[in-house]
């Protein structure tokens, strides 16, 4: 457990029982696995052949995107109509992460400790 989480449960005075972990990102992955160097390099590796992050995945052509009306609605909803600015504002402000996501979908969003 992360001292973060740790210290989340010990302000419950709950000592046992289970903590559900979740990253609310589509690009943010979480794992329990062991903490050592070798294993995470090996971890950093695996995943830099499996998703890496220079393939011309089709997600990171941004100037080809919205490739849809079903996407500029999505954008519409939750970018334009929130006042956050215009689609070409949106567009600039989008990063190169196709790979991100795939690591996600990898990995997963959430843990049950």
């Amino acid at each position: 457990i992360t001292p973060q989480i740790q210290a989340m449960v010990d302000e419950t005075g709950i000592s046992e029982g289970t903590v559900n972990v979740i990253s609310q990102h589509t690009t943010t992955a979480l794992t329990i696995n062991e903490y050592e160097s070798r294993l995470l390099e090996d971890v950093r590796d695996f995943m830099l052949r499996v998703a890496p992050p220079d393939y011309p995945y089709k997600h990171n052509d941004l100037h080809l995107r919205p490739a849809s009306d079903e996407d500029y609605a999505r954008i519409e909803r939750n970018w334009m109509s929130q006042g956050r600015g215009t689609l070409e504002e949106f567009m600039a402000q989008e990063p190169i992460n196709a790979h991100s996501h795939l690591c996600v979908m990898l990995f997963g969003a959430s843990e049950t400790i």
